[in-house]
């Protein structure tokens, strides 16, 4: 066995050197025409250079001088095993034969040593009894005789019946119910109509401002008032670069009374430019505007 396997290694060993000894083929030069029948391609005018003295022909190699590497030395053969298979349990003696028997049943019953009557039974006499006796019989009642009435139809007309007499009562005397209201026309809440009532109202003092340069946005509003007379003034940034003021006075007798300026000269810019006062988009947010005051009327 080891001689066949020393001899497949060397066998391997000497394919490879054969293999490594070989010339390698000459590689194909893609810058070379595909050659179609020769070379046919024209001469260039200057000669070529001489070509080198081609080597001469390649010495053979020697032989290798190695051979196979020397394989494992032989293993000695194994002595057979000389264990055995393990020894069993020992033989379990025979059971002895059951001595018990099956249970005995009952006892047997004797038979019965009685037999029929020999005396006849004596007929049941009838039954003694009857229906209950029921209550004693009541007599009858003798008819009771009835006068005839004495009465006859009425001779005159029949007198009238007796009135009742009339309510003892007067007026209450404890407390009365508070007399129903009266509802007239409404009030008017016009101070020359008849009947008007004037309420004076809360007394209030506000003001706010709301200046913006980026948008162009400029309003501002204050006010003061007693109850009866409101005096306020409220300033917005026209679209054309004016300002105006208004100054009021109000009160719940004679209404609203403005006064209203301007300050400023009007500015129309040329088509395609913001006008004055609209540094930014969306142009400017004044009176009428979201979150502007509303002008009184002028």
């Amino acid at each position: 066995m080891n001689l066949m396997i020393n001899l497949f290694q060397a066998c391997i060993v000497l394919a490879l050197s054969c293999i490594a000894l070989a010339e390698p083929p000459a590689p194909n030069n893609q810058y070379l025409p595909v050659p179609q029948n020769g070379y046919n391609y024209p001469r260039p005018p200057i000669g070529f250079p001489p070509s080198p003295p081609s080597p001469g022909p390649r010495p053979p190699s020697p032989p290798p001088s190695y051979g196979p590497p020397p394989g494992p030395p032989a293993r000695p053969p194994s002595p057979p095993p000389s264990y055995g298979p393990p020894p069993g349990p020992p033989a379990r003696p025979p059971s002895p034969p059951p001595s018990y028997r099956p249970p005995s049943g009952p006892p047997a019953r004797p038979p019965p040593s009685y037999g029929p009557p020999t005396v006849p039974r004596p007929p049941s006499p009838p039954p003694s009894y009857g229906p209950p006796p029921g209550p004693p019989a009541r007599p009858p009642t003798p008819p009771i005789p009835r006068p005839p009435p004495s009465y006859g139809p009425p001779t005159g007309p029949s007198p009238p019946a007796p009135r009742p007499p009339p309510p003892s009562y007067g007026p209450p005397t404890g407390p009365q119910r508070p007399p129903r209201p009266t509802y007239g026309p409404p009030q008017s809440d016009d101070p020359s109509a008849p009947g008007h009532v004037h309420i004076p109202g809360m007394p209030y003092d506000f003001n706010y401002a709301v200046k913006d340069d980026y948008y162009g946005t400029d309003f501002s509003h204050n006010a003061v008032s007693d109850g009866d007379q409101v005096k306020g003034e409220y300033k917005v940034l026209l679209p054309d670069g004016r300002l105006q003021i208004v100054s009021y006075i109000a009160d719940w007798k004679t209404g609203f009374h403005p006064t209203i300026q301007y300050q400023g000269e009007p500015r129309y810019p040329a088509p395609g430019q913001p006008g004055p006062g609209r540094g930014g988009p969306g142009g400017p947010v004044g009176p009428g505007g979201p979150g502007g005051p509303v002008s009184g009327p002028y």
